[in-house]
């Protein structure tokens, strides 16, 4: 089977987490990742195969755990644990999600030590990515060799 790799792009609130969800909802493949949906006001992971939440917040006393990104601060050990569940996904499962690669990967953090695996290894893959960063994107982790299939949530049926 080929390699698909099929990026949901839009902009910041525009559904791409929700669009995601009700796919899978739907679909007849197991998938395996993360989406990071919003939960009691605070961005969150949950992982896709255990359905284990992942709070983001950093631990305050522990500066070296912060990832500064914008005004915003997030967990490095949130993204360690979920990395390790991702990696783990990819012994059982050819279908991964990632929601969503964003300036953290850019600046190698986040998702990105598990993202070339997770390329290497799975044969069909959605990566959520803002429409500001698919250029980026497609170009880091080199993309364009693969079946590749950029989707505006817009049209995401």
């Amino acid at each position: 089977m080929d390699k698909q790799i099929i990026i949901l792009s839009g902009g910041k609130g525009e559904g791409k987490t929700t669009a995601i969800a009700n796919y899978i909802r739907h679909s007849s493949h197991q998938w395996g990742g993360v989406l990071m949906p919003i939960m009691d006001g605070k961005r969150c992971m949950v992982h896709l195969f255990s359905q284990k939440v992942i709070k983001l917040e950093p631990d305050e006393s522990n500066i070296s755990d912060h990832i500064q990104v914008g005004r915003n601060t997030f967990s490095r050990r949130a993204f360690e644990d979920m990395n390790e569940l991702i990696v783990a996904d990819l012994r059982h499962n050819n279908n991964i999600i990632i929601d969503e690669i964003g300036p953290m990967e850019m600046n190698d953090e986040g998702f990105h030590p598990i993202i070339k695996t997770v390329i290497d290894t799975a044969e069909n893959i959605f990566l959520i990515v803002r429409t500001s960063l698919v250029d980026e994107v497609v170009a880091k982790y080199r993309l364009s060799r693969f079946s590749l299939q950029v989707i505006d949530v817009q049209d995401f049926v």
